[in-house]
């Protein structure tokens, strides 16, 4: 997933060819110029050298933009909840803030701004909706090398789980979208736990969890700053950045 394909052609296009099983017939000129300078895309189906070392005991990832490709709607969301709060946001800021509890990062942003206080809580609702909404319209897509090492982690009877920023609700719709939610035993949103990433609470507490030591841990994520720093700073055996496997 690239998020600036995302915003080209969801942001500035409506949403009408975010995903690219949309027919070229129903794409305008400048859809098609939006998308002529992206990179091609080889299709592999062997994510063998990504799967977890042997001595693995626990695979514990990320949900969005690290199992399934929800980063575009959440984008929309942020804009619609940016506007009807009367908060400024952009392309930056949501690459900033991946990985971050929602609520922290509205926060922020309002402090950052000069802005006063807003309802955050009605905020993150009004985001939360939005996304749904979003998500019912142009279900995300999986992000193939990462379904392929859950199946793998599946078959070999590992322990897994889910610690994400979003919400509880929006990461077991996406699991359900990718098909996957029954191969995690452990499922942690934004209010399962109290300090977000990149501090390590939530990748201590998805260990403590399954029951495994965090230095038997293997965590998956595809935020840098907050997400991979969060899996080294909980002391686990690996930490995977997911942008770096082919066909992501």
């Amino acid at each position: 997933p690239l998020l600036d394909q995302a915003i080209r052609v969801h942001v500035y296009r409506g949403c009408r060819a975010a995903h690219m099983a949309t027919s070229p017939g129903d794409m305008s000129a400048e859809d098609v110029a939006a998308l002529s300078d992206l990179p091609a895309m080889v299709v592999s189906s062997d994510y063998s050298s990504y799967f977890p070392p042997d001595d693995a005991g626990a695979l514990v990832f990320d949900c969005d933009g690290t199992i399934v490709d929800t980063m575009p709607n959440h984008f929309l969301a942020w804009l619609d909840t940016a506007t009807a709060y009367s908060f400024y946001f952009d392309k930056e800021l949501f690459v900033r803030g991946a990985g971050r509890a929602e609520n922290e990062l509205m926060m922020d942003l309002c402090k950052e701004q000069g802005l006063p206080p807003i309802d955050f809580d009605a905020a993150c609702r009004h985001k939360s909706k939005v996304y749904k909404d979003l998500c019912n319209e142009k279900p995300p897509l999986p992000i193939a090398p990462v379904i392929e090492i859950i199946k793998e982690g599946k078959r070999r009877g590992l322990p897994m789980a889910v610690v994400s920023g979003s919400f509880r609700e929006d990461v077991l719709l996406a699991l359900d979208s990718a098909g996957v939610r029954d191969a995690f035993q452990v499922v942690l949103g934004r209010e399962d736990y109290e300090k977000g990433k990149p501090d390590p609470e939530p990748y201590l507490l998805g260990a403590s969890r399954l029951g495994v030591e965090p230095r038997c841990c293997v965590g998956y994520e595809d935020a840098a700053v907050a997400g991979i720093a969060s899996i080294q700073a909980a002391g686990y055996l690996k930490a995977e950045m997911v942008k770096d496997f082919a066909n992501y």
